[in-house]
Parts: C-alpha cells; sequence; structure tokens
C-alpha cells in the first residue's frame, strides 16, 4: 500500500519519482540528479531485516496455504467460514508472494526492471496487487466480524445476512480493486543511464498532496474505520457471551467450563482487535511522518526503524491464520486429528494421543484429541459452549 512505502523525492523541481523497494528504503540522487538508488544498509541491519522478511514469507505461505487447503477440503467449518477463510487466506498470501517476496528482492537489487512491454505490464500488475491485498484482507476481517456479530448477538438476523455474504464479500474485492487503481496507473517504466526502473513515475499519485490525499483516504478507511468496527463490535459481542447462562440445572463443573469458555471467547476477540491496532498503527506513524513531516522529522529516524516498522505490518498478513483458524473451533479439532497421524511430530513437541472424544453432534466426526504430557485438554462439551463458529 501506499501507506506502506518510504520514499523520498530524486528532485523536487522535476518531475517527482517514488521509487519502492524492499524495505521501504529511502531512495536519493546522483550527483546528476538523475539517477535513484537505494539507500544501502549496514550489513547486521540488512542480515537481520532479510532475516524477519524470509521467515515471514515462509510462516505466511505456510500458514495461509493451509488455511486455503482446510477451506478448500471443506473438511473443517462450515461453508460459510469456509468462504470467508478462503478468502482472508487469499488476501493474506497475495500480501506474502506480492508485497514481501517482491521487496524483500528489491532490497538486494533495488527498483531495477526489465524494460520493453512485458516490463511495463508486470510492473504495473505486481504492485498494483500487491496495493490491492492489504486493503483486501482488512476487508474481509471486517466481514467475518460483521458475521460474528450477527451470529452471537442477533442469531434470528444472521440468516438473512449470510444470504448476502457472498455479495458483500464480492464488494470487498472490488472496492480494494477500485482503491488501487490509481496506484497501478501511476506505475510504469522509465529508463535511466540504460537502466531501467518500476516507479511510480505518472499521474495521479507524481506529486505530494496527490500521496497525502491518498495516504488520507488509506488511514481512515483501511484503518481508523476497521479498528472502530471491530472495538464496537467485539464489546457488544463480549457483553452478549459474558450474561449468557445455561439454560435449566446445571452442575458445578458444568458451571465452571462454560465460564472458562466464555473468558477464553472473550479474549480471542480482545486479540484480535488488540492485533490489528497494534500490527498496524507503528507503520501508519511512520507514514504520517513520511508525507507530512518529510523534512523535519523523518530524515532523523533511523532506518532500520523505520524498516521494522513496516515489517510489523505485513507480519500482521501471517498472523491471521492463527487468529482465524486456530481459534476456530472445527479447524482446530482438524488440524488436532491431522497432526496426530504424525507421531514424529507428535514425539518431538512431547505430544501424545489421548482419548477420543466422541462429539455429542451426530454429524461430527469423532476427535484423536492430541494434550500435553500434563494432561491438560479441552472436553467435547466445554468446547461447544459459545465459541464463535
Amino acid at each position: 500500500m501506499i501507506g506502506y512505502i518510504d520514499c523520498s523525492f530524486s528532485n523536487l523541481d522535476r518531475r517527482f519519482q517514488l521509487n519502492k523497494d524492499a524495505m521501504n528504503i529511502s531512495n536519493t540522487s546522483t550527483d546528476q540528479g538523475s539517477k535513484v538508488l537505494a539507500e544501502r544498509l549496514s550489513s547486521t541491519g540488512k542480515f537481520i531485516i532479510t532475516f524477519l522478511y524470509a521467515a515471514s514469507i515462509v510462516f505466511g505461505l505456510a500458514g495461509n496455504s493451509i488455511a486455503i487447503y482446510f477451506s478448500v477440503t471443506k473438511k473443517a467449518g462450515n461453508r460459510i467460514t469456509n468462504m470467508l477463510i478462503l478468502n482472508m487466506a487469499i488476501a493474506d498470501l497475495l500480501v506474502t508472494i506480492f508485497t514481501m517476496t517482491v521487496n524483500l528482492l528489491l532490497l538486494h537489487v533495488g527498483p531495477r526492471w526489465i524494460g520493453g512491454t512485458f516490463g511495463d505490464i508486470s510492473c504495473k500488475i505486481v504492485y498494483f496487487s500487491g496495493q490491492v491485498s492489504v486493503p483486501a484482507s482488512i476487508s474481509i476481517v471486517m466481514v467475518v466480524s460483521i458475521d460474528r456479530f450477527f451470529a452471537v448477538v442477533y442469531p434470528m438476523k444472521a440468516r438473512a445476512f449470510r444470504l448476502k455474504i457472498k455479495m458483500v464479500t464480492l464488494a470487498a474485492w472490488v472496492c480494494s480493486a477500485a482503491y488501487a487503481i490509481p496506484y497501478g496507473i501511476s506505475f510504469g517504466i522509465q529508463e535511466e543511464d540504460g537502466i531501467f526502473y518500476c516507479s511510480l513515475w505518472f499521474p495521479p499519485l507524481d506529486n505530494m498532496t496527490s500521496l497525502q490525499i491518498y495516504y488520507l483516504i488509506t488511514f481512515i478507511f483501511f484503518y481508523c474505520t476497521p479498528l472502530l468496527i471491530l472495538m464496537v463490535l467485539y464489546t457488544l459481542m463480549s457483553r452478549k457471551l459474558w450474561k449468557r447462562r445455561i439454560p435449566g440445572n446445571v452442575t458445578e463443573e458444568r458451571h465452571k467450563s462454560s465460564e472458562q469458555e466464555k473468558r477464553r471467547v472473550i479474549i480471542a476477540l480482545i486479540s484480535i482487535t488488540v492485533v490489528f491496532a497494534v500490527f498496524w498503527f507503528p507503520s501508519h506513524v511512520m507514514l504520517y511522518i513520511r508525507f507530512f513531516r518529510t523534512t523535519d522529522v523523518y530524515p532523523k529516524v533511523p532506518m532500520e526503524i523505520k524498516r521494522l516498522f513496516y515489517w510489523i505490518g505485513y507480519f500482521n498478513s501471517c498472523v491471521n491464520p492463527c487468529l482465524y483458524v486456530l481459534l476456530n473451533r472445527g479447524y482446530r479439532r482438524y488440524m488436532l486429528q491431522i497432526l496426530q497421524r504424525f507421531r514424529f511430530f507428535c514425539d518431538f513437541c512431547g505430544f501424545h494421543r489421548s482419548k477420543i472424544h466422541s462429539l455429542s453432534s451426530a454429524n461430527e466426526p469423532a476427535l484423536v484429541a492430541l494434550e500435553p504430557c500434563r494432561l491438560v485438554g479441552f472436553t467435547a462439551r466445554s468446547e461447544r459452549v459459545c465459541a464463535p463458529s
């Protein structure tokens, strides 16, 4: 996203040039003011940044691929949940492929590109795809949150919303693509001293005013608004869950299990909100400094801090599979079923087979749960109390 690019102008007296690199490296001009070069990192800093990005790419590819596999095979979760998880995983996978991977390569080779028609088209496609992925991921998170809100707070209206959820999800992708169109149009190929660069050379994002407006749109619609929605919806959901009581006479053991499950779900809801707010906040702080305090504050910020702050935002796409797949009852159970087949993994991690928990629902398969050696596991009944599907 434009908001997660650290860049500088090669010459303020000529056409604005913005070069995107892997770690949001600032670009400087040569003595002739025509060639834009990536700022060099210290060997230690470059190694750390490379490691963080490489590890995140592996983690993101693995986590989101597993989420896609679960969704496509439909062996866990219901149809609507599978569809939402699939769309979220695809968006996060695009972040991993087009944003983190390309940025890692640019860290070492700079913003150089290939020339010709293919180079120009590939330049636009790569950066347009990267620009679509982040808002699409955030938008799908909003759809998931609204779906859970109706299921918990207004269950009678949940069915009506789910009938429209395909259109809502499609609208999220369309809006994200529309947001990224100016970015794709502005990118192109320019040749300087026989070297081709893929950069922001063209309108509408070829001046500082346009970039400031574009960033404000990014900040309002893809950080402030989603964060406000998450806080309101999950607060209402937490209140509803906490006040919910099991009907009829219940044993003390079942009541205790229900209270523990409520706390687990509420902690999960809080975690989703906190992760979103914390992971993207450093990027937006740096972006504000970049576009509104360009001359006085921005040059004083160490390059390693800039790169670290932007990486934290990208890493959110690696964390999403853990939050929305592992915290989901059906997906978590299916993953445990898969892990128990790998005996070497279980032995290495200190896990072993426990007794088979027969689920109370007739249409759900029996679960062979994995429990740590301390034998502190979950029960089938406790997993079914108040947990969002």
